[in-house]
């Protein structure tokens, strides 16, 4: 849903796929596809029914993760809907009209970056709401949003942070692109900030609307303090981007050799091998699938794949690689056709007995992978094969969203 595949959307709420379905973030494939300013994806989602109301971990509905990226059109589309869904009484002659909450003005905003502390201060002793949003037009077209919080949080006022969280800031509120305060922070190496925040409950694992985390941003641009900060507050290393980086990635990428090791060790660290036991049998790993198997498949070399599996080449063997993180990742046949949209190859593998729901290293399916490339022709022969689309990879994603 988060991807625009409308098609892949319809088909899996046609083979019951839960539309309400949480992550461990409490996010919903509306929430995504809202977030991302999906509208069809939105409409279909709306029509089956999903609920409009369901709150993430950080309290925001879909109508706030479409709000927060300046999707208007989807953000009125949510609302009129929740309207006609729960049609509210009309107000009674005595009770007072409450309009929506006033816009951050732009002298406020550039005040608050400016560090002058007693503007911000007026303004918000007058009434300003502490959550208003500034919105503007990118180069690109785009509207922009930011608050106080992030404004401040970027410049490095830490005076300002601490009254704006005093007086209930959001502390996770984004902004147009989809950035936290925590992840300003980080970027720009306010360590102080980044603390405070994260003692405000900051959720250091959020992810912007390309993906990245406040984890990434600080090893990209090489702030190691705050790199460290994160790390003891358990921010997830393994967490993608859009483009597939994790945190290490970025760090390698700009050349932050120490940030890297940091990160490195802390993965490493974070998930020790346990010893086997003395009386406990050692099971050997079911035969690996060689890389050069794996690659013919996700090259459609259709006779190279049969030839390895006539030859006695498990169906579900695993391919296994080291990321660039520092994670053993698995896959099988089944996960790389289905990502290549190689038909005639998923439907063999699965006459020969695949393991329809056989988990990636990532926790992915080949459904979900089927589903984020738009292989329909894939996914419907999968569902046919009862392919679980309620099933939730590492980071709690189903197919749908």
């Amino acid at each position: 849903a988060a991807g625009g595949q409308g098609a892949m959307v319809r088909m899996l709420l046609q083979r019951g796929a839960s539309v309400n379905l949480q992550s461990p973030n409490g996010l919903t494939a509306l929430m995504g596809a809202a977030g991302y300013g999906q509208e069809a994806c939105v409409k279909a989602l709306l029509r089956a029914k999903a609920n409009t109301e369901l709150l993430d971990k950080e309290g925001h509905t879909a109508l706030r993760h479409a709000q927060g990226r300046g999707h208007i059109g989807i953000a009125e589309l949510i609302r009129q809907h929740t309207a006609a869904a729960s049609p509210a009484a009309p107000p009674s002659a005595n009770e007072p009209i409450v309009s929506s909450p006033a816009p951050l003005p732009v002298e406020v905003h550039l005040a608050a970056e400016r560090g002058e502390f007693e503007k911000v201060l007026k303004w918000l002793r007058k009434g300003g709401p502490v959550d208003a949003l500034c919105s503007d037009t990118t180069q690109s077209g785009r509207l922009s949003t930011f608050s106080l919080l992030h404004g401040t949080a970027s410049k490095g006022h830490l005076e300002i942070v601490k009254v704006l969280l005093k007086r209930g800031a959001s502390v996770d509120l984004p902004s147009g692109f989809g950035a936290t305060a925590l992840m300003n922070a980080a970027y720009y190496d306010h360590l102080s900030i980044l603390l405070v925040l994260l003692q405000h409950s900051a959720n250091p694992d959020l992810q912007s609307n390309t993906g990245q985390t406040a984890l990434m941003l600080a090893a990209e641009a090489g702030q190691q303090a705050c790199v460290q900060a994160l790390l003891r507050a358990k921010a997830n290393t393994e967490l993608l981007d859009k483009e597939g980086h994790t945190a290490l990635r970025h760090a390698q990428g700009r050349g932050h050799i120490g940030i890297a090791e940091l990160i490195r060790q802390h993965t490493a660290a974070a998930s020790p091998a346990a010893p086997p036991s003395a009386n406990e049998p050692i099971v050997s790993s079911p035969a690996p699938l060689p890389v050069e198997v794996h690659l013919a498949a996700e090259r459609g070399e259709f006779e190279k794949v049969l030839k390895w599996l006539r030859k006695g080449g498990p169906v579900d063997a695993l391919c296994s690689d080291t990321t660039q993180s520092g994670r053993l990742s698995t896959f099988s046949l089944l996960h790389g056709t289905a990502s290549k949209g190689h038909l005639e190859i998923v439907k063999v593998l699965l006459k020969r007995g695949a393991s329809v729901d056989l988990p990636s290293g990532f926790g992915a399916t080949a459904l979900m992978n089927a589903a984020y490339y738009d292989h329909l022709s894939i996914l419907l022969v999968l569902l046919q094969h009862s392919a679980n689309p309620d099933l939730q990879s590492n980071t709690g994603q189903t197919a749908l969203m």
